[in-house]
């Protein structure tokens, strides 16, 4: 815990003042998010609010490196909140939360991917989860425990010290290089007016062709950490697991400093994709134990284990996870603690798949049901809740229940409407699950998933309307047809986030209608020859129009099951679904 007044630093977008651009940022940072970082008992600041006198530059780089601190909002991309997150990354191997507005940049910059960033909508719902999660992600640094690297820079050399200035401070070495700047600032201008003087040589530090010979000895040998995960990337995309593991004995075999956890935690993503489910576990374990503070690669490790095929290893992460959740069992029952962030939420859910894949479901309902009482308004918790009464044998009802629960939470995601479709289905409902596969993609209309589901879905009632002893009791409007089908294919190919299995079911649902999925996508590129007629107005779909299409479904198929939800306005920004 930090002594005394704590200080944070913002970094985002200022733009010029005057514009509505500037407008927008300053009250985002007057009203959300240096209200939320003060009352985390912070001092904050942003760049245009420093008036001393001097180079503008060093103080900020000053500050940056100082600050308890630091928020940086990604959203636009801006050059300038790039370099000076950069500065921060280089400084500093952890203290930095990142955000970004969804609804202005689609996606987080590659290098930045495999850290938490803070996703958030710039209207009113949008800003209020901000809030919530800045909070949350701002009392995750507090304590005196381990912090999680949240730099690239420390991730990739993790020889270098937590703090670079903390490290030098006081020290003779920093005093000398402090003193030899002054020198060289005065040397530079006295020649600059007098012209050099003889005999002497420019003052510098390490000579650049020094570093650029170091430098390129490792990226010829291919042994440096980015060359590495570079040619691990390209043989994962490839399916070539021949050459990824020589990639990943490469990197075992050399001295176990030389690389941190987290890339060894982007291999082990990797030989998943690959489906290597030994190697993916060993590296995974490999990538905990090179860095044991570490409680992220902790959590992967055993969400490993959670999914292995060995019964012994699902046993080892229910303990592991229960320790993790600081959930305990005892003469009082079952305990669980009030301190779940969003991550050990997400852990609550594979630990109960560890518990359900060995059928030990009246156990798994047991630790659901208080976890259930412990956070009755967590979304992921209730529908775990759900998903255990239903393994437990629990009545259709109270299953059900549990699940439209799940959506009626403040934080619902579309992976709780999915569940609550499937449940429906499963009971011969299937216009119900219409109505709940559609709601995912008011959820998350970027996720391919949600829009593929929701065509499948419809196709399934459409189908169960035609049997001649129909057993759904509600029968599909004349606007739910193969035509909406073809729309939320097109829409489901328009998202930014599109897996393989979403193809798959893609695919399955053209085929059940007379089309091939090549064809829906030659439509979206423009390619109209030729073509099936009813493709001729089929169209790429960008993100306000798949929210459009997703509340025009909705609203045709809404029922009491989902009457105590909030309609949205037609407007697409305005698109939030949420409980009444």
């Amino acid at each position: 815990m930090h002594s005394g007044t704590k200080s944070a630093f913002v970094i985002m977008p200022i733009r010029t003042e005057g514009t509505p651009e500037h407008s927008h940022f300053r009250a985002l940072y007057d009203y959300t998010i240096k209200p939320t970082v003060t009352a985390s008992g912070y001092q904050v600041t942003r760049s245009d609010e420093i008036n001393k006198a001097g180079s503008i530059t060093k103080d900020i780089i000053a500050r940056i490196g100082a600050a308890d601190l630091v928020v940086a909002d990604l959203t636009d991309l801006n050059p300038n909140v790039f370099w000076e997150l950069g500065v921060r990354h280089t400084l500093l191997a952890h203290g930095t939360i990142a955000l970004i507005d969804e609804t202005r940049t689609e996606s987080i910059p590659f290098d930045l991917s495999p850290y938490r960033v803070i996703k958030y909508r710039g209207e009113l719902e949008g800003l209020g989860h901000l809030k919530d999660r800045l909070a949350s992600f701002i009392q995750s640094f507090e304590g005196d425990g381990p912090r999680a690297v949240d730099s690239p820079v420390h991730d990739w050399l993790p020889k270098l010290p937590p703090s670079l200035l903390a490290a030098t401070e006081g020290s003779a070495d920093a005093e000398a290089r402090e003193t030899l700047a002054r020198v060289s600032e005065s040397l530079a201008a006295y020649e600059k007016t007098f012209g050099p003087l003889p005999g002497v040589a420019a003052a510098s530090g390490v000579r650049p062709l020094d570093v650029v010979i170091e430098i390129q000895r490792d990226v010829e040998s291919g042994n440096d950490a980015i060359s590495l995960t570079s040619a691990a990337s390209d043989a994962a995309q490839a399916g070539d697991q021949k050459r990824f593991l020589q990639i990943v004995r490469r990197a075992l075999e050399r001295d176990s400093k030389t690389f941190s956890g987290r890339f060894f935690r982007q291999l082990a993503i990797f030989a998943d994709r690959l489906g290597l489910d030994r190697v993916h576990l060993a590296i995974a374990q490999h990538a905990s134990s090179a860095d044991p503070s570490d409680q992220e690669l902790a959590r992967t490790y055993m969400s490993s284990l959670a999914h292995s095929g060995d019964r012994s290893n699902r046993e080892r992460a229910r303990q592991g996870l229960k320790d993790l959740l600081g959930i305990a069992t005892g003469a009082d029952g079952i305990q669980v603690p009030m301190t779940w962030d969003a991550d050990l939420l997400s852990l609550f859910g594979i630990m109960m798949d560890a518990y359900h894949s060995d059928g030990m479901h009246e156990d798994a309902l047991r630790i659901a049901e208080q976890a259930a009482k412990a956070y009755p308004g967590r979304s992921a918790v209730v529908r775990n809740y759900a998903r255990s009464l239903d393994r437990a044998g629990r009545g259709v009802d109270e299953v059900l229940a549990a699940h439209v629960e799940s959506i009626l939470c403040a934080d619902a995601d579309d992976v709780s409407a999915l569940w609550l479709g499937s449940e429906l289905s499963s009971r011969d409902r299937k216009v119900d699950a219409v109505e709940a596969c559609v709601l995912s993609c008011l959820f998350e209309p970027d996720d391919c998933g949600g829009f593929a589901s929701t065509a499948a879905a419809i196709l399934d009632a459409l189908r169960d309307a035609l049997m001649p002893f129909a057993r759904d009791p509600r029968t599909p409007p004349p606007e739910v047809n193969e035509r909406l089908v073809v729309q939320f294919v097109a829409a489901g190919l328009s998202c930014g986030v599109i897996r393989q299995k979403d193809v798959d079911t893609l695919s399955k649902s053209c085929d059940r209608i007379g089309l091939k999925l090549t064809e829906v996508e030659a439509a979206l590129k423009g390619k109209h020859s030729p073509l099936p007629t009813r493709l001729a107005d089929v169209t790429e779909l960008d993100i306000s129009e798949r929210i459009s299409l997703a509340l025009r479904t909705y609203k045709l198929v809404r029922s009491s099951l989902t009457a105590r939800l909030q309609v949205p306005a037609d407007d697409p920004i305005e698109h939030q679904v949420t409980a009444a």
